[in-house]
């Protein structure tokens, strides 16, 4: 009977790890060098423009997966219903640390992804910014500040 719980406890650990380890396999804090391709999204002057990098914490990423759900409340701000984002955890998900007029945003880039939502093979997209034009609500941007724990706008590809 020992052996018996010996053996469940070890599965809902190797579960529990699993289940943690494919979760991190749907996002990637990308190198500060990507901070380019994001300042190209944005205007290359006045408050909005992206001015540097810096590198978030294991606590920042936390925080900002934490609070994925407030992309769902902003999505139902959109004004087209079929661009409702309902489940942004299942989105694959890139992360580069901004600078934005002096302060520091995390620019989220997420996608439905690849075969079945699962990552590309590839490790690239773990290095570097994979941009995709339209895509609906299959693609959708964010900047998330790390101080306040909010998402400040969204933005839906196609819209």
């Amino acid at each position: 009977m020992r052996a018996r719980k010996w053996v469940v406890a070890g599965l809902l650990v190797l579960l529990t790890y699993s289940g943690r380890a494919q979760q991190e396999q749907r996002s990637a804090l990308l190198p500060a060098s990507e901070v380019k391709g994001v300042a190209a999204r944005y205007p290359k002057t006045g408050p909005n423009r992206i001015t540097g990098a810096w590198e978030p914490t294991k606590a920042d990423i936390d925080g900002l997966e934490a609070n994925l759900h407030q992309i769902s409340d902003l999505s139902r701000r959109s004004a087209s219903p079929s661009l409702r984002i309902e489940h942004p955890e299942n989105y694959i998900r890139q992360y580069v640390g901004v600078l934005q007029a002096g302060k520091k945003r995390i620019f989220v880039y997420a996608s439905c992804g690849f075969n079945g939502n699962q990552p590309p093979p590839s490790p690239f997209w773990r290095d570097h910014l994979i941009f995709v034009s339209d895509g609906g609500n299959c693609v959708w941007q964010s900047l998330y500040d790390p101080s306040s724990k909010t998402f400040l706008e969204l933005r839906i590809n196609g819209v």
